[in-house]
């Protein structure tokens, strides 16, 4: 994805990588919660490391401008 002010560039990268993690773990919580009807110790790891990148996305989010943040929500990723 390519900022709309090339100096965010870097932080935009940031928070799509962090982003992408957040939404693979939150697949593989997805799939693992149905597949067992019983929470296993695998769901807690993905769910613990889907909430730790979706944190970081916040975390690089809070450094960029609005209008970038706003881009990257109306991105397919999103």
């Amino acid at each position: 994805m390519k900022a709309i002010n090339p100096k965010h560039q870097s932080t935009v990268n940031k928070a799509i990588s962090w982003l992408v993690k957040y939404n693979t773990y939150n697949n593989l919580r997805d799939d693992i919660e149905n597949a067992d009807e019983e929470l296993s110790a695998s769901w807690r790891v993905a769910d613990r490391n889907c909430g730790r990148s979706f944190d970081m996305f916040l975390t690089y989010c809070d450094e960029l401008p609005k209008a970038e943040v706003s881009a990257i929500k109306k991105s397919d990723l999103y």
